[in-house]
């Protein structure tokens, strides 16, 4: 079927306020109703709610298809969000003219709907459900390029029975290209109703940084599902602009400013460093640091700030290159401590080390050279890639987008060869070469288990002989202890590597798979998005090189709790057997001799309280990513932001929750929890309960009679969702729950209080 057939007499508009009442018919049509979840009749005052809500929801779009100039279908896109996931569907009119040709219709609606969806909403992941029984759909679906995906993390789905489909942007290429005729990529297409505003990021520096800014939002956006706009201001006007009330920048701040001044742009230019010229550039840098700090006081937005190398050739001795005595590199040596200092004392203020990429690339390479003197170039052309890759680095931890497990496999990949064919001791390791490159990847394997990550395995293999080589091969470096979990046998690994998600209570995006195979790298993406595949280099011998610049294992701080995590893991597998052996959930509960502090957030606990609300997506009951400006204000506020501790006979004692509680912010009497984020690694344990009983505690000493609890739904946080129901909350509208005080929730007795704080 041509997807251009009778294309000429298409359009695509905006649904508006006339188009009302002929959309409630066209929903209550019998097929129409027949394909939805809710298969009632819809009333006017039903559909006219439904209406003031679809026409001014920001994550809704809605549209007619006209042939000619009669409406044939309803176009619909929701549940629009910011990293660029969307659902859609559609369905066709009571307008169109008998012997029609419905399918060609079907088919233009999809193709039209899809180039809207990835060219005009710019999304990253196209969703839609169907019923299992509407098979003519299913197949057009299918026709079009879109792949079924587990109903596994969407409860609807399994509950109605529904077929949970989708299209990614880089799918949508392939299809683009295959399936659509010129003219249904000529056709025009109106404009978003609803643009909407990607985060900025400004790039800040007396260089210029137009060139690495270009292509810096598609780099990010190849790594993670962060889209943001980047922006470089005028030549050498960043700092003036941000410091001019009224100026673009000053009315409107980016959402990341990133100051990004070299050591050479506080030296005059081109000149040699003379000591009076040291002395002046230090002194322009107190002025630098100054304006930051004033910044930080007057704007909103994170802070990026780079550090500082010295890339411009300079004549020293040896003895002043080696020991470092020089004025010029003591000089830069003090910059860069006060800069260290500067940044850990303001808040969302992080310090990028540049001087890595430096250090990566080559001295010569970062030397921009002649691209200095052509146009003012910071570095040379080499310094972007591995630059993009520190920022997107630095980035993703901010959000909580790093790994937090790795799934490795183990043919050519932790040891050479083959081991079904080699035997334990035929395989390739040890300390000479071609095994020895083996070996040191185990090493740095093995070091990033000490940073904390989670260590797993996947690969088709006969596990009795797999795991053989971990017990028995004297060149092992890892052994089965250091693996918290293995799926060893010949099914899909993106099957396997769900199962171990599930098993290990991560999502899919925090887990990075390594495989030698780029067959089972490109199955893995296709099955399981979300799932962190980097491209392998060809040599294992570069694998070290390459996955210690991988932004998807950049950290912004180690805490002790990174570095105990696998333990954590194995604390709570041991409870899961203590529980499948207690008699009842109270016995249970009471064996495990819990302990609990519910402290207000401290210096020791805020960088911990920072990565929960970063990285907790599963029991996070709004999905708030909060700022440490924003906590600050809270607390200003005589709000409250705590930290939950947890002790047990079993060696936990760890920071695993927080919230923000505000009291008096919507009603003099009532107090709100604006958010309640907790590991999922205690959920079961009572937890919850606890800390809503010490909640309830906390607000009637407030005055409060009400406590409130917001629950935002989102596609990972299941577990959080019915927290206030079993509490006793009673339902408000716009997802609010409600409980009185006259009836506070009772501490419960298997706990017991570390402190009151």
């Amino acid at each position: 079927m041509s997807l251009d057939q009778t294309l000429e007499r298409f359009t695509l508009r905006i649904a508006v306020d006339s188009d009302k009442e002929d959309i409630r018919r066209w929903r209550n049509q019998p097929h129409v109703r027949a394909s939805m979840i809710h298969q009632d009749e819809i009333s006017p005052e039903t559909h006219a709610e439904w209406w003031d809500r679809a026409r001014s929801d920001p994550t809704r779009r809605l549209f007619i298809l006209e042939q000619g100039h009669i409406p044939v279908a309803v176009l619909t896109f929701f549940d629009i969000t910011p990293d660029g996931t969307a659902w859609w569907g559609f369905y066709l009119t009571d307008r169109i003219a008998p012997g029609e040709d419905e399918l060609a219709i079907w088919m233009n609606v999809e193709a039209i709907a899809l180039r809207y969806a990835f060219e005009h909403l710019h999304l990253e992941r196209l969703l839609c459900d169907t019923k299992a029984g509407n098979h003519s759909v299913l197949m057009l679906h299918e026709r079009l390029g879109f792949e079924t995906v587990s109903p596994e993390n969407y409860p609807k789905a399994q509950a109605h029975d529904l077929v949970i489909k989708e299209m990614t942007a880089r799918s949508f290429s392939s299809v683009k290209a295959r399936v659509m005729s010129p003219e249904v990529l000529e056709m025009a297409l109106p404009d978003d109703p609803h643009p909407f505003r990607l985060p900025r990021l400004a790039l800040i520096g007396a260089a210029n940084w137009d060139e690495i800014a270009a292509d810096l939002s598609r780099s990010i956006a190849a790594h993670c599902p962060l889209r943001l706009k980047a922006i470089v201001p005028p030549f050498g006007q960043g700092m003036l602009d941000l410091l001019t009330p009224g100026s673009d920048l000053a009315v409107n701040p980016p959402d990341y400013l990133v100051f990004c001044d070299r050591a050479e742009d506080f030296l005059p230019p081109l000149a040699p460093a003379t000591e009076t010229q040291i002395d002046g550039m230090e002194s322009r840098f107190a002025a630098y640091l100054d304006n930051i700090r004033h910044l930080r006081g007057t704007m909103s937005g994170h802070f990026i700030v780079h550090d500082l190398h010295l890339v411009r050739p300079q004549m020293q001795s040896l003895h002043d290159m080696t020991a470092r005595q020089g004025a010029l590199s003591a000089a830069i040596d003090r910059m860069n401590r006060n800069l260290a200092e500067t940044c850990a004392a303001l808040a969302d203020c992080t310090l990028l080390p540049v001087s890595r990429v430096i250090e990566q690339i080559g001295h010569d390479a970062a030397d921009p050279g002649k691209y200095w003197l052509m146009g003012r170039f910071p570095y040379g052309p080499r310094f972007t890639h591995a630059y993009h890759h520190l920022l997107t680095g630095a980035l993703m931890a901010l959000h909580g987008l790093t790994a937090r497990a790795l799934v490795l496999d183990l043919d050519n990949t932790l040891w050479g060869g083959v081991i079904g064919d080699d035997g334990t001791f035929g395989i390739q390791l040890g300390s000479d070469y071609p095994g020895n490159q083996f070996t040191t990847f185990q090493h740095f394997v093995k070091s990033l288990s000490g940073r904390g990550l989670v260590l797993t395995l996947c690969s088709k293999n006969t596990e009795d002989i797999a795991l053989a080589a971990f017990r028995d091969h004297p060149d092992m470096i890892l052994r089965e202890d250091d693996l918290l979990a293995h799926r060893i046998n010949w099914s899909p690994k993106s099957a396997n590597i769900a199962e171990i998600a599930a098993e290990i209570d991560l999502g899919p995006g925090s887990l990075m798979f390594i495989d030698d195979n780029p067959m089972e790298r490109e199955e893995v993406r296709q099955n399981l998005p979300g799932v962190i595949v980097p491209e392998m280099p060809a040599d294992v011998a570069e694998w070290p090189r390459f996955l210690a610049s991988h932004p998807a294992l950049c950290a912004l701080q180690l805490l002790d709790q990174d570095r105990d995590r696998a333990a954590k893991y194995r604390i709570r597998q041991q409870i899961l057997q203590v529980e499948q052996s207690a008699p009842d959930k109270q016995s249970f509960l009471r064996k495990l001799g819990m302990k609990i502090e519910i402290a207000t957030m401290r210096d020791s606990t805020r960088a911990r309280a920072m990565q929960l609300f970063a990285k907790t997506n599963q029991f996070n009951t709004t999905t708030i990513r909060y700022s440490e400006q924003e906590l600050d204000t809270v607390m200003a506020e005589n709000g409250d932001i705590l930290t939950v501790r947890i002790e047990d006979r079993f060696g936990s004692n760890e920071v695993i929750a927080v919230l923000v509680v505000t009291y008096g912010a919507t009603a003099p009497d009532t107090a709100r929890i604006e958010n309640f984020v907790m590991s999922c690694r205690v959920l079961g344990r009572g937890v919850e309960t606890a800390v809503l009983a010490d909640i309830c505690r906390r607000a009637k000493a407030h005055g409060c009679a009400t406590l409130l609890g917001p629950i935002i739904d989102t596609e990972r946080n299941q577990p959080c969702r019915d927290v206030y129901e079993r509490h006793d909350f009673i339902a408000q509208p716009d997802g609010v729950f409600a409980r009185a005080l006259d009836n506070p929730i009772a501490f419960p007795d298997w706990f017991a209080y570390i402190s009151d704080v």
